[in-house]
């Protein structure tokens, strides 16, 4: 009995952790004030660069409401608070109080 409840707690734990797609709104290109360009791509990769090259790429997922970044340039992981408004993309900088404020290019 006591294994089985083991079990259980492990496994429930496992599950809890289980990530969501990105919410469609998240597709597409945003700019910021600071001229980078942010791309989401609908298989959840993104790219993110400026007028001298790329400064970051790699995948995203959904984990307990907030964005889970898997960086595919350099090996970091790390989650992020978000916000989309209706033009709008508010996303906190890693390991900092800071956040980039992006803003929808087109539709």
């Amino acid at each position: 009995m006591r294994k089985l409840i083991i079990f259980l707690f492990i496994t429930s734990f496992c599950f809890a952790q289980k990530s969501q797609p990105i919410p469609p709104q998240l597709y597409g290109n945003w700019y910021s004030q600071d001229q980078e360009l942010l791309t989401i791509q609908p298989n959840e990769t993104f790219i993110r660069r400026n007028t001298e090259g790329i400064l970051a790429s790699g995948k995203l997922k959904l984990v307990d409401g907030e964005l889970r970044v898997i960086r595919d340039d350099i090996n970091d992981e790390y989650d992020l608070l978000f916000y989309i408004g209706y033009t709008s993309l508010v996303v906190a900088k890693p390991r900092s109080q800071q956040a980039w404020l992006f803003y929808r290019l087109g539709n």
